[in-house]
């Protein structure tokens, strides 16, 4: 079963190639000046033809039903973090496994699991506040609370994505972290741009694991210079991006509909200079190359 999914996936990559494309177009010359459209094109055909098998998977059902953000839901976040595959019938737990060990996936696990050690290790000297931001479960956030020192996170979680927000809010009451969590269901492009008005204290550390991939390269510099407003000095974000060499990219993005704008570690670095940061700051290869964390700080 994964052999042939895997198929399924390297005939996009190889319908999709610019070279595959050009020869497509002579059917109609329209296409030449949009390789896009052809891509698209493609993988409209290919889903059709591959629905059946994929849908089997309870994950990849379930991640039709994306936030307005562009992010999957709270409940595709939490599958995805904590694997458990099942699905319909004999082929549906096959496939669902298959999906659950693919680069996006590990990919989201190990980028959680990094921050989590972060805001461990950094409150470890001083109580620290901490703005989440984007997409996710926020678990690294709330399990970093319980880890380190007594009363030295304090998290603030803003996701445009109201059920997210009011799952995560129930995971940390129940959890008994009411006093050191407070939630903010807005859209932070818009906030940066001046509204919704919003109070937020000045952070010590910021990061975001998923609002990258949705946004444009303009709305990334608006997100990093908020960021930097709201940052106290010496304070730190790291921002999670997509990487180009991300496997199954074009899979998720043309048959699967999942829309991800990818960056190199040069794209990021142009993005942050051009920010109030003004600075490339660093890029940590992150799940053997399927991500890039990008390292700011405020001096």
């Amino acid at each position: 079963m994964a052999a042939l999914c895997e198929r399924i996936v390297r005939m996009v990559d190889t319908y999709t190639e610019e070279a595959r494309l050009l020869e497509m177009s002579w059917a109609d010359l329209t296409c030449f000046t949009d390789f896009n459209r052809l891509r698209m094109g493609v993988g409209n055909h290919i889903q059709r033809a591959s629905h059946s098998l994929f849908s089997t998977s309870a994950t990849l059902a379930r991640a039709s039903r994306r936030s307005s953000m562009g992010a999957v839901d709270y409940e595709t976040a939490q599958m995805i973090a904590r694997p458990n595959p099942f699905g319909d019938g004999v082929l549906g737990p096959l496939v669902d496994e298959w999906f659950l060990d693919r680069p996006l996936c590990k990919l989201r696990r190990a980028a959680s699991q990094q921050i989590h050690a972060w805001l461990v290790e950094e409150a470890q000297s001083a109580p620290l506040r901490v703005c989440a931001v984007g997409g996710g479960t926020f678990a690294e956030a709330l399990d970093a609370i319980e880890d380190a020192p007594p009363a030295h996170l304090y998290v603030t979680c803003i996701d445009l994505d109201a059920e997210r927000i009011r799952r995560v809010r129930t995971e940390a009451l129940d959890g008994g972290l009411g006093d050191w969590t407070s939630f903010l269901c807005a859209d932070l492009v818009e906030l940066a741009r001046g509204g919704p008005e919003a109070s937020l204290a000045m952070q010590d550390r910021f990061y975001s694991l998923e609002l990258l991939e949705t946004l444009e390269d303009a709305d990334v510099v608006t997100v990093f210079d908020w960021t930097y407003t709201h940052l106290a000095p010496g304070g730190s974000a790291r921002f999670l991006s997509v990487a180009p060499e991300l496997g199954d990219l074009r899979w998720l993005t043309y048959v699967m509909g999942w829309p991800m704008q990818a960056r190199s570690a040069a794209e990021l670095q142009a993005l942050a200079t051009r920010s109030a940061f003004a600075t490339e700051g660093q890029v940590t290869p992150l799940s053997d190359g399927a991500g890039l964390m990008l390292n700011l700080q405020r001096a």
